[in-house]
């Protein structure tokens, strides 16, 4: 039964390696050892959705992140996230966050500076 844990574990892990590399599922499935189907119903049951989502989700989520910490422009913040095309990321972070991401930026900035007034 452990072992079943472990490779339940693992293949997260193997996932999560591969989050900003630009990988078709069929090299995916390579990685992973295992056939498309037993990939996607794995992938289905341990993050919930569609692997070509999630992976559009987490490159998102930390482009968010940089986009705060970084002064980094907004391509380079894309090209970091695996996100080459910057006009096709812009309109795919404002669909996932309802803002662009130089006003998330800009917003994100003054919210910090009217706290550290307080």
């Amino acid at each position: 039964m452990s072992n079943i844990d472990s490779s339940e574990g693992n293949f997260e892990v193997e996932i999560y390696d591969y989050v900003f590399e630009d990988l078709s599922i069929r090299e995916l499935t390579e990685r992973t050892n295992r056939s498309q189907t037993s990939f996607k119903k794995e992938f289905q049951r341990h993050f919930e959705m569609p692997p070509h989502k999630w992976f559009i989700r987490q490159r998102l989520n930390h482009l968010r992140l940089l986009l705060i910490a970084s002064s980094k422009s907004i391509s380079e913040i894309g090209n970091a996230c695996s996100f080459p095309n910057t006009s096709h990321y812009i309109k795919l972070f404002k669909k996932e966050f309802g803002i662009t991401p130089a006003n998330y930026r800009c917003q994100y900035a003054r919210q910090h500076a009217e706290e550290l007034a307080e």
